[in-house]
């Protein structure tokens, strides 16, 4: 499911899983939405509710509990001027139940710590783990920004079995780097040993790269996975790799990481898009999909790709890959957006990719293992889609490819639905599927909805 973002880009889904569900999909809620309704705060029309917690609210995720009940994650102000974490409870009819905002543990706030972002969020065995940044102040004139990871319980307490205090960050970019010092999460799962496994955007020593980190269930990087420590047997917990350098300058490709996925021999799938670098300039290229796999010790995946454990899939206006799925054969679904019309402004549209377990194109699947559609139209003719973007995929049982979209508006959200068949084909629900999202009312449109 899907929920009003305040920001113009990137609004998540997340799913309940128990330990041995890690695995399966569970289907999102796609509710018709009559258009251009007023919603103000605490109020609910149809199947939308909304609550204002503040200022700047941001309810990116929604989960679904067993008894149909709703979790909804997001923030409440700004990174550097007072974020904090916010969950709303529903109930099964949508009735909010409690809201909270929720600072970091007071020994991370008294030593310079404070919220930046919240990206990413999955619940699991009844546990809330939340992924993004914090600001951290070094000095006056200095902050660095850290990835987070933190764990609560479903009433939004921080669990201390977690790290100490249910909290831990992490750099991976030493102060002081000639880039800035920027460690990020965006996506975020557990694996079937109950790891913590986090796909990170890194600006470090060369530039934007993917990172991937792994935590044990107890909050600590792990020893095992990762760069090997020289002299010693253990492992960084982390690894971060470009999809080329230059040959000549020594660029390095502009990498940024949006999503990520855990097979089910726990290797770990990392997507987003990548400009290859060119001796002209880094990120000359247009964006391309990228995709790295990693194997359970940390290490490019030699199996994967042309023996580099790397998949890069041009598309020529550019693209981005937002979210990873993984099928019940391995195959592998990447759906995402590809720029249609550089000339307007780019207009993105819908784009999905399948992949064999190897990383090479399923020429069975659309063409060529791929499928990009021309840009969708909505019902009322008279609005226009600003902004397109593929920002979920589910399998079903079938093996059917199930996508989500959230098109974003100047006022409100719309949805689409769309399925394709086995090889690709699209078009079981028609393009009119789009609804233009419920308007806020009042001069606040930053509500959770």
């Amino acid at each position: 499911m899907h929920a009003l973002s305040s920001r113009g880009r990137r609004a998540a889904s997340v799913s309940v899983r128990t330990q041995n569900q890690l695995n399966q999909a569970s289907k999102p809620v796609l509710e018709a939405l009559e258009p251009r309704q007023l919603l103000s705060a605490g109020s609910q029309i149809g199947s939308t509710t909304a609550n204002d917690l503040g200022a700047n609210e941001r309810g990116a995720f929604v989960v679904r509990l067993a008894d149909q009940s709703l979790i909804q994650v997001g923030s409440t102000g700004v990174c550097g001027f007072g974020m904090q974490l916010a969950l709303v409870n529903y109930n099964s009819a949508g009735v909010t139940q409690s809201s909270q905002s929720i600072d970091l543990p007071t020994g991370l706030t008294t030593t310079g710590y404070s919220w930046c972002s919240i990206n990413a969020v999955t619940v699991v065995d009844n546990k809330i783990i939340v992924a993004g940044s914090v600001n951290h102040e070094i000095t006056e004139s200095q902050i660095d920004q850290d990835l987070v990871v933190a764990r609560l319980s479903l009433a939004g307490v921080f669990d201390n079995s977690f790290s100490g205090d249910g909290v831990v960050t992490s750099n991976f970019t030493p102060v002081g780097a000639p880039s800035d010092s920027t460690d990020e999460a965006f996506a975020v799962g557990v694996d079937n040993n109950g790891k913590i496994a986090v796909g990170a955007k890194d600006a470090g020593t060369t530039g934007f790269s993917y990172v991937v980190a792994r935590y044990t269930s107890a909050g600590v990087l792990d020893n095992t996975f990762g760069a090997p420590i020289p002299a010693s047997v253990n492992r960084t917990g982390f690894a971060r790799a470009h999809f080329n350098v230059a040959p000549i300058s020594g660029n390095p490709s502009f990498d940024l990481l949006t999503s990520l996925a855990i097979q089910s021999d726990n290797k770990i799938l990392l997507g987003g898009s990548t400009q290859l670098a060119t001796d002209i300039a880094p990120g000359f290229l247009p964006p391309a999909f990228g995709i790295q796999r990693y194997s359970n010790l940390g290490e490019l995946d030699s199996s994967f790709g042309g023996g580099d454990g790397l998949v890069v899939t041009p598309i020529p206006e550019g693209a981005q890959i937002m979210a990873l799925a993984v099928a019940s054969d391995g195959n592998i679904l990447a759906a995402g957006y590809a720029d249609s019309d550089p000339s307007f402004g780019f207009t993105p549209t819908f784009a999905i990719a399948r992949y064999d377990t190897f990383g090479n194109p399923d020429t069975s699947f659309g063409v060529s293992g791929l499928n990009v559609l021309p840009p969708l139209q909505p019902v009322n003719t008279t609005d226009l889609i600003i902004d397109g973007e593929l920002t979920d995929v589910e399998i079903q049982a079938d093996g059917g490819g199930d996508r989500w979209e959230n098109l974003f508006l100047e006022c409100g959200v719309g949805y689409s639905i769309l399925r394709y068949g086995l090889d690709g084909s699209s078009g079981q629900y028609p393009q009119h599927a789009w609804r233009e999202g419920v308007r806020l009312g009042g001069s606040d449109s930053s509500q959770f909805c």
